[in-house]
């Protein structure tokens, strides 16, 4: 867990987080685990109608903001880029109220970029990630992609 640049070593910081604070929370964290599994699986549909139960669940706190996220994540899974992008808007409208407000940020712009091909928006996005988020683990990356998207529009 302690090289942040890599994925595996951020999933294992996640999941030692929402383990330690849902311990006592044994009902979503069951839910939570059955949508993880059906996610690896690959039935995306019915990851995202668990994952939907328990970002609608306001009790739900610690699985409230991920499994907004993870919502938008199976939409993309399923080719559904405008309704993941409603859904990423609604996350990076909450800002300091949810924690992967940054990563929705991220997410809309990859979606605008290699889904939708639409370089502008891409880069609004990214731009957007820059503004809000100065301190977000993903500027770096927004940053080679705006510089990439930028030469592409030129």
């Amino acid at each position: 867990m302690g090289n942040l640049k890599d994925n595996i070593a951020n999933d294992a910081i996640e999941f030692s987080i929402l383990l330690n604070t849902a311990k006592n929370d044994s009902s979503n964290l069951s839910l939570y685990c059955s949508a993880e599994f059906l996610t690896e699986q690959k039935r995306f549909d019915e990851a995202k109608e668990l994952y939907s139960q328990l970002s609608q669940n306001q009790q739900a706190f610690v699985f409230h903001s991920i499994a907004k996220l993870r919502v938008a994540e199976m939409l993309i899974a399923l080719d559904d880029y405008q309704n993941a992008i409603a859904n990423l808007s609604l996350l990076v409208d909450e800002a300091e109220k949810n924690i992967y407000a940054d990563k929705a940020l991220y997410l809309q712009g990859q979606i605008y970029q290699f889904g939708l091909k639409d370089s502008i928006k891409a880069v609004e996005s990214y731009e957007s990630l820059l503004a809000k988020f100065p301190r977000s683990l993903y500027l770096d990356k927004a940053r080679e992609n705006i510089i990439e998207l930028k030469k592409k529009i030129s």
